[in-house]
């Protein structure tokens, strides 16, 4: 598996990054959607496709440089406004 759950202070570079506001199935589910063995990307260095990197991390304390190894941001929030995407977070993005 290429999935990696991670604090938000050790985000590694990868190529999908999925910002959660706590844990759920749902976005366990979404991440195994995306490890799904016919999902490939193209690595330009290694000029072949490959499975992506994964990473799942925690909104809370997520910096925008967090954020710029990655070539596709998912923010789940899973629809609970009080716990959700903020105004703050828009910004950064």
């Amino acid at each position: 598996m290429h999935i990696v759950i991670v604090p938000v202070h050790t985000v590694p570079i990868g190529d999908i990054i999925i910002i959660r506001n706590f844990a759920a199935p749902e976005i366990d589910r979404l991440a195994e959607y995306l490890e799904h063995p016919e999902l490939r990307i193209f690595d330009a260095a290694e000029n072949a496709f490959r499975r992506p990197v994964i990473a799942v991390v925690d909104q809370e304390g997520l910096e925008f440089t967090d954020l710029t190894g990655f070539r596709l941001i998912i923010w789940d929030d899973l629809g609970k406004a009080d716990q959700g995407i903020r105004d703050r977070d828009v910004e950064q993005l």
